[in-house]
């Protein structure tokens, strides 16, 4: 036999699909109003704002991503999160019988609750578990809230480091000190 195209594929090129798209492969699931796949790059453009379509949302075994736009390169896979950007990171599965993700959340989060992240923009690579957040950008967990201009997330070595952050600890509500013997004239 000779060597052609490969049979499906040169037909569609690159497909750009107008309606609600589901697309999964065995670890990702996306969905949008509009999806655009190019096969030769390995690369999946989510966006859409048609009322009533569904918002880009991205889901791995690591992380949950809803957006404005969503671009996904399958390998690794990197996803670039543009506009209200909201985001979860799973924690590392404990279930008997499931594996877990290598998620390691740094020390200060709690291992076993899931992480929201918001910002305007989102930049996430699976193949090193690194997720920078930029733009107003707001990670919660439980009572534990961090703000800043920029949140960068490595789940390979649990850091987390924010850009003119504010960091709000774990607790009860801060009582304002009170000034110690004032002095008096």
């Amino acid at each position: 036999g000779g060597v052609g195209p490969k049979p499906g594929v040169s037909e569609i090129g690159n497909a750009k699909v107008a309606r609600a798209v589901e697309f999964a492969d065995a670890k990702m699931a996306a969905q949008a109003a509009a999806a655009h796949y190019d096969p030769d790059k390995g690369t999946l453009a989510l966006s859409g704002r048609e009322p009533g379509m569904l918002a880009p949302h991205v889901v791995n075994e690591q992380i949950a991503v809803d957006a404005v736009t969503v671009d996904i390169t399958l390998e690794g896979p990197k996803l670039k999160a543009a506009g209200n950007v909201r985001s979860t990171l799973k924690p590392a599965s404990s279930k008997p019988g499931e594996t877990a993700n290598d998620v390691k959340l740094p020390a200060m989060l709690k291992q076993d609750q899931p992480v929201i992240v918001v910002a305007a923009n989102m930049d996430y690579d699976g193949t090193t578990s690194k997720g920078t957040y930029a733009g107003g950008a707001q990670l919660v967990q439980g009572q534990t809230s961090i703000t800043g201009d920029s949140i960068v997330l490595d789940n390979k070595a649990g850091n987390l480091s924010a850009a003119g952050g504010i960091l709000t600890p774990t607790g009860p509500a801060q009582t304002t000190p009170q000034p110690k013997n004032p002095t008096h004239p």
